[in-house]
Formats: structure tokens, C-alpha cells, sequence
């Protein structure tokens, strides 16, 4: 017995010490890489010099992880451990994932050195651009293997300081990794082709509009290899020319909102984002007399986000630092109080009306200002973006067809997404009081689908949506008129103007539709392959009221082989939601952009 304990203390000693030869040879490469970091000017030479420095780092890595290799079984065992044995049982991953990315960092370097001209003073980041965009194949390969091995480790499980960067790493590769299919695409995109000219439709969505909110500011961002040349905010109230032809705004909007023409600011009438940009995009050429490459839509949610990613933000002419938790009310007073001028709507209104969105433009100064000062988490802002996309409060439409094919492929691109024989359910609401009550209101769906005898019956669908406004406000006057409160918070304490529309397969036949006005009910095709039955109605304060629609689906959805697609609106809350089909129930709440559902009977 003792004779095995000084064997296995003798094998620990020499393993010990193996280790600690690789740190050394480890820990002197890297001293030398981040010399020639550090010593500025990196050329051909210095870059080949940096591989032979990563080449050393991967060997010692390497030597380390067979050193250890031999405890692999026991530490994978710790997993059972409390505390701290899922730590201890993800040690060979992280490993695995430490030679990953030296591999990386390795092709990287050898594009660069590959794609370098001597003659040539290229900054490092266009030079990888444009060999990544001529060869994408090897990056591609290698993000792959890293985000699968990072995939074999639960976030959740390990210790406290590292779940977050571990969650962001695994987000970040795998939006990096959706990412590497643009990369023919980069320089054309990073404006290395020519100088790019985005539109950016800054949407709020306490004032819901199809495509996820009022579009409350404009602006232009132009990219100019590969960096921000030209960065722009406007009131969207800016963008309108009365001498040019504009056209007839939708039926509803002229009968509810008395809107007769269609500007900028109301060019979301359309949930799908693809033809709504398609729209802004003609109107701001019109308009603005620029003509943009693409599209890019951001509402209250996704700033919620990109703020959480980069807090705390530092905002010229604000007093505390905005923060994701505070953002909303720091956005609140900021409309009331615009830290540009002194002028309040009480004091000076036409001054206040001028400078009340003056903030916009300040926060995306601020948060550009801490990106390209180094001073912003990576991982964070990737994490942000990819649950920004997800969700569609960020959505993308380019004018190039191959990437604006990527972005539809991705999910990317906001558009409507009934699938090829499959029911279809899209709820969009669209408020047309000209007030804030989206801020509060609540939302929830039941869905029911039945299916009367005989081999031909189509199926009968039932769908409730139940609103709740919680503010209660005595002697409530419902107006729709267009005007502003003291406050901003007085835009919040009104009735709620809706029209809502349902989106479902193209065929169904409208049975009926309660809970809205009986002349505002229609039902006719919409965008990419549906029919949309719509409605409308007012919700007082401190009310509860339930829209109920009843129609057949299209033959072409039968029992057999039954899925149902459910769409949230972007700018909302996630959705509430209760589905009978089938005899079955499912019950969820869709906090992504889209989901799927199969009625499958629950296991014994």
C-alpha cells in the first residue's frame, strides 16, 4: 500500500513538473506575441514571426492536455460532486476548447500571412476581411469545431464567475459561425467596395406598429472600409417632402387615424419587414434623395439589450448612468426633460418639440464611443445581437439579393414565415390612438382547433385574444386625437386604438369575428401566402377585453400530419399561450420570434 502511494505521489511530482515546463514555454511565447502587439506596425515579418510564437503556445498546450490526460476519467467523474464538481468535470473540455482556439488563432494568421503584399501598407483588419472573404472555408471549419466543443458545457452548472462568459463564448461562435456565410459577401458589406449607406428605423415599441413600433427616428449610418464614416439622426417627422408623390395610405389608417398618405414615419404598415424596408427604402430616396443598400430596423428591446451589453453608459448631458434597468425611465425623462436645452413642453414647446429625441443621437454616440475605445465586452455585445435577432427587434433587409437571401435564410431578415402545409397563426396588432399604451399592455392567445366528422371536414379553428390594460384612470375620455400629455407617462394612461389582424393560411374562410367594431371586419390574402382577418376596437383603462375570431382552414390542412406555426409580433412582450388541437394541450410562452408545434400524445 504505502509503495503505490509513493508511486502514484512520485507520478504526480512528474507530471507536476512536465506541466510546468510547458507553462514556462507557454508563458515565454506568449510574452513575445504580445511584444509584437504591443510594438504597433505589424508587418508580413512580424506575422510569420507571431505564428512560430502561437505554433510554440499550441505545443505546450497540447503537451499539458496529455499530461493530464490520464486523470480525464476521474475528473469527468467530479460531475456528481456539489459545488464545485461540475467545474472540476468540464476541465478536459475546456482543454479541448483552449486548442480549438489557439487552431483559430493559428488560421488566422496563416490567411493573413497568405493574403499579405509587402509592398502594400494594409491595416490588419481589411487584409483578413478580404482573405476570409476569398477563402472562408478554414475559419469556417475551425469556429465550428470550438462552438461544438463549447456545446458539450452546461453554463448553468459551473461556478458562479464563470456561467456568464462561458453562455456569452457559446453565443458569440454561434453567431459567428451563421456569420461565416456572409463572408464573400464582407467587403462589399464593410464598404471596401465602395462606400455603404444603411437606413436605420429607430422603432418604439409602446407605440406598436407592425413591424414592432412607431418608426420615431431616422437615421443614416455609412461604412467606409470597414469603418463608421458617417453616423446621422433625424426626427422621422424630417423626412417628409409635401412637393412629390407619396402613396395612398392603407384604408385604416385613413379611416381611424386620419393618415391619407403614406411618409416614412408610417411606412410599417406591413408586418413583413422585407416590404416594409423595400418601402421606407423608396421614400427615403424619394425623400432624402439618398439611396440606401439596405434596411435596419432596432426597437426599445434590442437598445434594452446592446445597453445591457455595454453598462454603464456614460450619456453627455445625463446626470446617472443608464443602465438596462433603468433605461426605460432614463428614456422617459429624457422625452420630458431633452438634455440638449432647458425648454420643457410647459416652458418652451417649440424649442422642447425640436430637441425631445435629441437622446438618440447622444446614447449611440456613447455607445460607439466605449465600442471603439476597447472598452466594450465582445462576447456581451455578440450575446445581445444574437437575442436581438432572435427575437426581431433588430431586422435586416440588404438590396444586394445574395445577402438579403442569407438574412431570409438566417431568420435574420423579419419577414412573415408560414411554412408549406402547415397551419399559421401571426397576431399583429397596430395602435392607432397616437399614445403609449403598448408600454403596459398585455396580451395573451388561446387557440382551438377542432375537426367536425366526415372525410372532407375542414378543420374549425377558434382564437381569443385576451387584452389587459392596467392602469386604471378615473372619468376616462377615449380620444384618438393626436397630442402630447404634461409627461411622457400621460401618454400611457389612455384607451388603446387598435386594429388587430390575424394572420393565417391563405384559403380560410372567416366565420366570424367578435369583440371589434361589425363594419371594420374584413378578411382578404396578405403578404407571402396568407389571409389576414382583421378588426377593430377600443380598450379603456383598467379593462380586460377579448378578441374572439372563428374560420375554417384551407383543405390543404388536414389531421393527418397537423403542425402549427405561431409568429410573434416584433416590438411585444413575449406571448402567453395556450393551444388545443388534437386533443391535446400545450400550453407555453413564445418568447422567440417563431415556434413550431406538433400535437404529440404524452408519453405513459
Amino acid at each position: 500500500m504505502r509503495g503505490t502511494l509513493i508511486l502514484a505521489l512520485l507520478l504526480l511530482v512528474y507530471k507536476a513538473a512536465r506541466i510546468g515546463l510547458y507553462g514556462r514555454d507557454a508563458y515565454g511565447a506568449l510574452r513575445a506575441t504580445v511584444a509584437l502587439r504591443d510594438d504597433g506596425d505589424l508587418d508580413t515579418a512580424d506575422l510569420v514571426q507571431a505564428q512560430g510564437h502561437l505554433a510554440m503556445i499550441r505545443r505546450a498546450v497540447s503537451g499539458v492536455d496529455r499530461e493530464l490526460s490520464l486523470f480525464y476519467p476521474l475528473l469527468r467523474a467530479a460531475v456528481y460532486a456539489p459545488w464545485i464538481g461540475p467545474t472540476i468535470a468540464a476541465l478536459p473540455d475546456f482543454m479541448a476548447a483552449g486548442r480549438s482556439s489557439l487552431d483559430l488563432a493559428q488560421t488566422s494568421l496563416g490567411l493573413l500571412v497568405a493574403a499579405g503584399d509587402p509592398t502594400r501598407d494594409t491595416p490588419l483588419p481589411e487584409l483578413l476581411i478580404h482573405a476570409v472573404s476569398q477563402n472562408p472555408a478554414p475559419l469556417a471549419a475551425e469556429l465550428a469545431e470550438l462552438e461544438a466543443i463549447l456545446q458539450r458545457i452546461q453554463p448553468s452548472q459551473l461556478l458562479s464567475p464563470l456561467t456568464t462568459p462561458v453562455a456569452q463564448a457559446q453565443t458569440g461562435l454561434t453567431l459567428a459561425n451563421a456569420g461565416m456565410e456572409f463572408a464573400p459577401f464582407l467587403p462589399q458589406l464593410l464598404g471596401f467596395t465602395r462606400p455603404q449607406v444603411y437606413l436605420l428605423l429607430v422603432q418604439n415599441n409602446q407605440e406598436l406598429r407592425p413591424t414592432g413600433g412607431f418608426i420615431s427616428a431616422v437615421g443614416t449610418v455609412t461604412v467606409d472600409k470597414g469603418k463608421i464614416s458617417g453616423l446621422n439622426f433625424v426626427d422621422s417627422y424630417d423626412i417628409a417632402r409635401n412637393d412629390v408623390d407619396h402613396p395612398w395610405a392603407p384604408l385604416p389608417m385613413q379611416r381611424y387615424m386620419q393618415i391619407e398618405l403614406i411618409f416614412l414615419r408610417d411606412a410599417n404598415w406591413s408586418p413583413d419587414f422585407p416590404t416594409t424596408a423595400q418601402l421606407a427604402r423608396s421614400l427615403y430616396a424619394q425623400d432624402a434623395g439618398v439611396q440606401v443598400d439596405g434596411v435596419v430596423s432596432v426597437d426599445l428591446h434590442a437598445v434594452e439589450l446592446f445597453i445591457g451589453a455595454l453598462e454603464p453608459l456614460i450619456v453627455e448631458g445625463v446626470d446617472e448612468p443608464i443602465t438596462r434597468d433603468n433605461l426605460i425611465p432614463q428614456i422617459q425623462q429624457m422625452w420630458d426633460r431633452p438634455p440638449t436645452t432647458d425648454a420643457t413642453l410647459d416652458t418652451d414647446f417649440t424649442a422642447w418639440l425640436e430637441q425631445r429625441k435629441s437622446f438618440i443621437p447622444l446614447m449611440t454616440k456613447a455607445a460607439l464611443d466605449r465600442v471603439e475605445s476597447g472598452r466594450a465586452n465582445p462576447l456581451a455585445l455578440a450575446e445581445a445581437a444574437a437575442s436581438a435577432l432572435a427575437i426581431r427587434s433588430v431586422q435586416v433587409w440588404m438590396a444586394d439579393a445574395n445577402t438579403a437571401k442569407l438574412l431570409q435564410n438566417k431568420g435574420w431578415d423579419g419577414r412573415l414565415r408560414p411554412q408549406p402545409g402547415a397551419d399559421y397563426l401571426a397576431l399583429v396588432d397596430t395602435n392607432m390612438g397616437y399614445n403609449k399604451v403598448d408600454a403596459v399592455l398585455s396580451r395573451r392567445i388561446h387557440y382551438q382547433l377542432v375537426w367536425p366528422e366526415g372525410a372532407d371536414a375542414r378543420g374549425e379553428a377558434t382564437v381569443a385574444v385576451t387584452y389587459r390594460h392596467p392602469v386604471r384612470v378615473e372619468n376616462v375620455v377615449c380620444s384618438s386625437k393626436s397630442e402630447y400629455g404634461e409627461v411622457y407617462t400621460d401618454m400611457i394612461e389612455r384607451c388603446y386604438f387598435d386594429y388587430v389582424r390575424l394572420y393565417v393560411p391563405l384559403g380560410s374562410e372567416l366565420i366570424s369575428i367578435q369583440g371589434v367594431t361589425e363594419d371594420s371586419v374584413t378578411s382578404q390574402p396578405g403578404e407571402r401566402g396568407t389571409q389576414v382577418l382583421a378588426g377593430y376596437f377600443v380598450l379603456e383603462p383598467g379593462r380586460q377585453h377579448t378578441v374572439t375570431f372563428r374560420y375554417r382552414l384551407p383543405a390543404t390542412i388536414t389531421r393527418d400530419d397537423y403542425q402549427l406555426v405561431v409568429q410573434r409580433q416584433s416590438g411585444t412582450r413575449p406571448l402567453p399561450l395556450e393551444i388545443s388541437a388534437q386533443g391535446i394541450t400545450h400550453t407555453t410562452t413564445l418568447s422567440e420570434g417563431i415556434m413550431g408545434w406538433t400535437p404529440t400524445p404524452a408519453q405513459p
